[in-house]
């Protein structure tokens, strides 16, 4: 099979297998290169790890739709690098801007990835995709000692009186 009739079957089996989760609103979906063992630990429920160092986009490669990742997957190339030197699965990461942030200077994120993050993982050579059933990307919620406070000091607003229905005159 010539180059371009690899890449027309690569193009036509991933538009059979788009089973990708949509993007979560407010997060990135990173797409990290690796090896039959690593992608059955984090099927398995174990935490993608990267060392000491924790620096994910040294590794993986950030998109804004699942229509970048289908491409970086077709062509195995990220910019100048050829990512299928890494292996032929490719776990997919969801995080947010500041989570990949954080990932990106050394010390600032721990050195894994929650698996809880990861939406699952293609096997690049049969196009199969497995779904990761611990996946549940959170975004920046509201912290709820907000409301707790709310509820503690009553810091509702407060209905005044003016003068003419007998509240008060001076303040």
């Amino acid at each position: 099979m010539c180059n371009l009739e690899f890449k027309l079957w690569m193009e036509q089996q991933l538009q059979n297998a788009n089973q990708l989760q949509t993007i979560p609103p407010q997060f990135s979906r990173l797409t990290h290169f690796t090896n039959d063992r690593i992608a059955n630990m984090l099927l398995g429920g174990q935490n993608l790890n990267y060392g000491a160092q924790g620096i994910i986009t040294t590794t993986a490669d950030i998109h804004s739709n699942n229509e970048q990742v289908w491409k970086t997957i077709i062509s195995g190339q990220y910019g100048a690098f050829n990512r299928t030197t890494f292996g032929n699965q490719v776990v997919f990461i969801d995080l947010t801007p500041y989570e990949v942030k954080m990932h990106r200077i050394p010390g600032m994120a721990p050195g894994f990835v929650e698996n809880r993050k990861i939406a699952g993982i293609l096997d690049r050579n049969t196009m199969t995709y497995k779904s990761n059933v611990n996946y549940r990307p959170r975004g920046n919620q509201k912290p709820q000692n907000i409301d707790q406070a709310r509820r503690r000091y009553n810091t509702q607003p407060v209905n005044v009186p003016s003068p003419s229905q007998g509240g008060p005159d001076v303040w």
